[in-house]
């Protein structure tokens, strides 16, 4: 630049200078910035300015930000010259993390904190690890999570026991043979399950072996316990059948000596007990142990039967009727004449003696006299032979008042003393000659030792 002034008096006077730019000062703040919500960032530019004006603040070349928004710095060099920029500091979308509210947990068991899959980091306790974590202790949880921009996000959660529920069945019991034993729990549970089988806080049970108790609590928490049911050894008492006496009989029970306890109809007694009237008897053993059993019979007492009476008519004894008989001689027994009549073979007193259904047995009758009279005359007083002569059939009837149970037989013999036929004697028996040729026959009655005969032609 040239300067030419004038004067008043027309005077001139030149000068030259240059004028030059100093060399233009810039500054640059980087690109626009985002940052994690709650960090900061530290805006940095050279440190040869002489001057440095943060959003018309001064300040020095770095500028701590944690504040959004855009950022101006003037600086100033030496020459006094200035330069400008701006920058824009952003936050990030806030990550969050929530684990929930604080978790309670039976002892012993175990709890799964989880959150979502999306962060790029979790670290549970400090620890790195996944979106979920098994838990199984008390104690804070910390997790804190980073997303893929840096951002951290933290929350803590409580896990805790709950007070353990406890369930104590008692000791292992025995009982005896047949009873029954009631295991019993508190009934402050929710669910009781006996066997695996759901049930209330009570169990009757009556069947050797274990028992196992699972009880769950409000909070689901759940205790268990055992115990085994055993029998002791019982008593195994056995009376017999039902007992038929007679009048004046009695009968003496008797069983084992082994137990400490007997009760005879409820009276304590010993292993022998005698009883002689109609009604139950029962007894109760106790061994050792405790254990009872029982046993009862029915006892009847029955009446003796009448004292018989014993009639002789037509060569028969005969005594009033009953189950079983027993014929005398002259006080004495006479075998094999045990029916209710018989034939006599020898004079005599006779009496007999009877037994009811029971067994009861009679006082003996009074004597009956019997004075025999021989065959040969009951046969000639008492029977008809006719036709004889016959062409074929002969008939021999009895009469009216003979009694022909007196084991008569009839033998039918020819002319030669050939048997041709026999038979026991009855009311009315018939002798067919019908096949046998014309001649002389005989027929014979025949009782025990004695015997008659009768001449009989057949035509």
């Amino acid at each position: 630049y040239t300067l030419k002034v004038v004067d008043n008096n027309g005077c001139e006077a030149t000068d030259v200078a240059n004028l030059s730019f100093h060399t233009a000062p810039s500054v640059d703040l980087g690109a626009d910035v985002q940052i994690c919500q709650g960090g900061e960032h530290t805006f940095s530019v050279a440190d040869n300015f002489a001057q440095y004006f943060w959003n018309n603040a001064e300040g020095t070349n770095e500028l701590i930000a944690s504040a959004e928004g855009n950022y101006t710095l003037k600086v100033v060099d030496n020459n006094g010259c200035e330069a400008t920029d701006v920058a824009n500091l952003s936050f990030h979308t806030a990550p969050s993390v929530d684990l929930g509210a604080d978790v309670q947990i039976c002892q012993g068991g175990e709890h799964t904190f989880s959150v979502a899959d999306n962060f790029a980091q979790y670290f549970w306790n400090n620890a790195e690890g996944t979106n979920e974590l098994i838990a199984s202790a008390e104690g804070n949880y910390t997790l804190k999570v980073v997303d893929n921009n840096g951002c951290e996000a933290t929350d803590v959660a409580n896990l805790s026991f709950h007070t353990a529920p406890s369930v104590d069945l008692g000791a292992d019991v025995q009982i005896c043979q047949g009873s029954e034993h009631t295991f019993s729990a508190a009934d402050n549970f929710a669910q009781y399950f006996w066997n695996n089988t759901e049930g209330i806080n009570e169990l009757i049970a009556s069947a050797e072996g274990d028992y196992t108790l699972k009880v769950i609590d409000a909070n689901g928490c759940e205790a268990t316990d055992m115990v085994s049911l055993t029998f002791k050894e019982s008593p195994d008492i056995n009376l017999g059948d039902d007992i038929d006496l007679c009048e004046g009989e009695t009968h003496t029970f008797t069983v084992s000596d082994a137990y400490a306890h007997y009760f005879w109809n409820d009276v304590e007694g010993t292993n022998a007990h005698e009883i002689g009237s109609t009604g139950t008897c029962t007894l109760r053993v106790e061994n050792s142990n405790g254990c009872s059993a029982a046993d009862q019979v029915l006892i009847t007492v029955h009446d003796l039967p009448q004292i018989p009476v014993a009639t002789y008519n037509n060569g028969i004894l005969s005594s009033t009727s009953a189950t079983e008989y027993q014929w005398y001689r002259n006080n004495e027994v006479q075998n094999g004449t045990t029916n209710q009549e018989f034939s006599p073979s020898q004079d005599g007193n006779y009496s007999v003696e009877v037994w009811n259904q029971y067994g009861c047995k009679s006082e003996i009758s009074e004597q009956v006299e019997v004075i025999l009279v021989g065959i040969e005359e009951l046969i000639k007083k008492n029977i008809s032979i006719y036709p004889n002569p016959t062409k074929g059939k002969l008939v021999i009837d009895l009469h009216e008042n003979f009694n022909y149970s007196a084991n008569i037989q009839v033998e039918l013999f020819d002319s030669a003393g050939k048997l041709i036929l026999y038979k026991q004697l009855e009311p009315t028996t018939t002798l067919d000659l019908t096949s046998y040729p014309a001649g002389l026959y005989f027929v014979h009655f025949i009782n025990q030792n004695e015997a008659v005969s009768f001449k009989i032609v057949k035509q």
